[in-house]
């Protein structure tokens, strides 16, 4: 049996269409490293109140990205919402 929490730790790093099971690419992967970046510049885990299908369904359905602290560095903000842009 797989530990939720680590489906769960997989499940908040996917890009959009991964979670929708469409095609994807190497962009899906800067997607999620955007997210690897978010964590330790938050000092927080992903989505950490939402269980796995409701990460799907904010990230993957409603376009929904973590969100960026104002006290977080402009130069970090840009490189994240960069990495979640939904065109490259």
């Amino acid at each position: 049996m797989l530990n939720s929490s680590i489906f769960l730790c997989a499940a908040s790093m996917d890009a959009p269409e991964v979670l929708r099971n469409e095609p994807s690419n190497e962009k899906s992967d800067v997607f999620g490293f955007g997210v690897i970046l978010w964590e330790p510049m938050t000092v927080s885990i992903p989505w950490i109140k939402l269980d796995s299908l409701e990460v799907a369904g904010v990230v993957g359905f409603m376009d929904r990205r973590l969100v960026l602290p104002e006290s977080l560095d402009p130069m970090v903000a840009t490189i994240i919402s960069d990495c979640w842009r939904r065109t490259f």
